[in-house]
């Protein structure tokens, strides 16, 4: 997917002009946001705001980048210093307990993920070879009832460290390369609360980067379920060329009356995810097989 492509997908642009692409700033939603093409970098003439983001601070932002970024730009080398974990074990926060509950995330996940909590962020370590090298931040607000604490207008909703960009990783990658067949979901905390009941991880976001293809491509998978969001099937449809290309069995969910995995009845999904696992070793067409529900 070329720069341009990319923008276009991921932001709301209302005009191009030369080199210039213009949408509403990411940081304070105002109309007066401008990226230039060719110096990689954006910036909002709203005085009060003043953000001046480079194409790496705008992958970061959504979690995920155009293919070319990863062709064009050399690789990036994970920053030696340790990651340090922030703010205190989400098992000691009842209010971070009761909002992820209603993620499908328990206690014992809590635990097992080493999941963290701010005042402002609820934060998923990334960990490889036994090494933290990301830190997912999601924004919550405690101004709210636990179950609707995930409803913020605080931007960016995401936040990550230093380092290698968030479309470099999987979530759990170091269990994920053993197993045959995985199904990859947009959101962390979905890919948390299914991981004891399906093969599931997350790519963090709908895209798979030129990073996430060669990892998995290295693997021992054979088979994956594309279950990103429902506005998101164009893209899991690119997703699913470029994988069936790389010799894996592809799948996509889609949906007629959700907008995401977690809004589907779970006696509808465990059977659809079934059948789909069926697939596995049925041969490799051009396209991948559509599954509604």
């Amino acid at each position: 997917m070329k720069l341009i492509d990319w923008l276009k997908a991921s932001f709301p642009v209302q005009q191009i002009k030369k080199n210039e692409v213009n949408f509403n700033c990411p940081k304070c939603s105002h109309s007066s946001f401008y990226f230039n093409l060719n110096k990689k970098i954006g910036y909002c003439h709203r005085a009060s705001c003043n953000f001046k983001p480079s194409l790496r601070d705008l992958i970061d932002l959504k979690g995920y980048g155009p293919s070319s970024y990863y062709l064009e730009i050399k690789p990036e080398p994970i920053v030696d210093k340790e990651i340090i974990l922030p703010g205190w074990s989400a098992l000691d926060d009842k209010w971070v307990i009761e909002a992820l509950k209603y993620r499908g995330v328990d206690h014992k996940a809590i635990g097992k993920w080493q999941i963290r909590a701010s005042h402002f962020n609820i934060y998923i370590p990334v960990i490889e070879n036994s090494k933290i090298v990301q830190l997912v931040g999601r924004a919550v607000d405690r101004n709210k009832i636990p179950k609707e604490g995930f409803n913020t207008s605080i931007k960016p909703k995401y936040k990550y460290t230093e380092g290698k960009s968030i479309s470099n990783f999987i979530l759990g990658w170091d269990e994920c390369k053993e197993w045959e067949y995985i199904i990859l979901v947009e959101n962390s905390f979905n890919a948390i609360a299914w991981r004891e009941k399906f093969n599931c991880s997350t790519n963090f976001g709908s895209n798979l980067s030129e990073a996430q293809i060669k990892l998995i491509h290295k693997s021992k998978i054979k088979s994956i379920v594309l279950a990103w969001d429902a506005d998101a099937i164009n893209k899991a449809w690119a997703a699913a060329i470029k994988l069936n290309k790389i010799g894996i069995k592809t799948s996509i969910i889609k949906y007629q009356k959700y907008n995401q995995p977690d809004e589907v009845p779970f006696d509808i999904l465990e059977k659809t995810i079934k059948q789909l696992q069926n697939t596995t070793n049925a041969p490799i067409t051009y396209g991948p097989l559509i599954m509604q529900v």
